[in-house]
């Protein structure tokens, strides 16, 4: 059996497509960089400073720490970036007392014990750990579009996976409340899991990394990890533009609207990755003229002025 270790969540949750675990893994391609992540990944690094600043009582300039951890990829978002702080400075809620990480590293060996972070078995990066006795709150920032119901909440799988991590370094922790912020609308969504649900995933989690470590086949299986994938120009489900397009005329078959559903669910994610660069570029180059009657186009926006107050009361109920 191979041995993938040290796991992180996403590693995990790449296996769900063998072909791209495959190609991460065993060839070791890269992949396409997805600049959809980018501002992601910025304001992550923003908000931890800003709570590292809390928790010692200092004072800072927003802008000046936007500046200061802003990457080249989206120094044209800063609007953004300067929105969601603001949000985060005047929705996020945390107790700076209860704090004991924060972009904490952490790893675990086998055997459940602490481990190095890049020879372990298990690892992962947390945002936010707070403990009040025998509970813990753990905090994940996310830049997606979408807020999550609660029932996607109380089964949300990479949070249990933190909660299974901190089980190890606080086993006196009972009870976790894990939370998503969302930094593009200041709103905050929790849900509590007991320990006992935490070691039911642990089991779980054992299992499909047997599973991951007995793999021997590696079909590509288009799902959720599309969204998240780099591979995408190497999918053998998707066929270029001016090759030979393997597309039904009807369905009349399982075995067709099979095939059909895995070419549309990998195209879906090819066109969400495209759809930016080429807006980027006609809002600074014009647009792209296909044909006489077709063209793409960034038209610009109109600002909206909400109440803030009434737009997050909204959003929380």
């Amino acid at each position: 059996m191979a041995d993938y270790s040290p796991y992180s969540f996403s590693k995990i949750n790449l296996a769900a497509c063998p072909f791209a675990f495959w190609l991460r893994y065993h060839e070791k391609l890269k992949g396409v960089r997805n600049p959809i992540f980018d501002l992601g990944s910025v304001i992550h690094l923003i908000l931890a400073k800003l709570i590292e600043y809390i928790i010692a009582g200092k004072e800072y300039d927003s802008d000046q720490v936007i500046l200061r951890y802003m990457r080249a990829t989206v120094r044209d978002r800063i609007d953004e970036l300067r929105k969601e702080v603001w949000l985060f400075e005047k929705y996020f809620e945390f107790n700076p007392e209860l704090v004991v990480g924060v972009e904490e590293r952490m790893s675990i060996n086998r055997d459940g014990t602490a481990g190095k972070y890049n020879s372990s078995f298990l690892r992962g990066i947390l945002d936010l750990i707070e403990i009040d006795g025998d509970t813990c709150i753990i905090t994940d920032h996310k830049s997606q579009f979408n807020v999550l119901s609660d029932g996607d909440m109380a089964k949300h799988e990479q949070l249990r996976f933190y909660c299974f991590m901190v089980m190890h370094f606080w086993p006196q922790v009972e009870r976790f409340i894990t939370r998503i912020y969302f930094t593009r609308y200041g709103v905050t969504k929790s849900a509590v899991i007991e320990k006992d649900q935490v070691l039911r995933y642990g089991k779980r989690l054992a299992i499909s990394i047997d599973h991951i470590e007995a793999m021997d086949k590696w079909p590509a299986i288009p799902g959720d990890t599309c969204t998240i994938c780099s591979y995408y120009n190497e999918c053998p489900h998707l066929r270029r533009v001016g090759d030979e397009i393997d597309e039904p005329q009807q369905i009349t078959t399982a075995e067709e609207a099979l095939r059909t559903a895995k070419l549309i669910r990998v195209r879906e994610q090819q066109v969400l990755r495209l759809k930016p660069l080429l807006k980027k570029y006609c809002g600074k180059s014009g647009s792209v003229e296909l044909s006489d009657t077709f063209e793409y186009a960034y038209r610009g926006q109109k600002d909206i002025v909400w109440d803030t107050e009434e737009v997050y009361d909204a959003l929380k109920e």
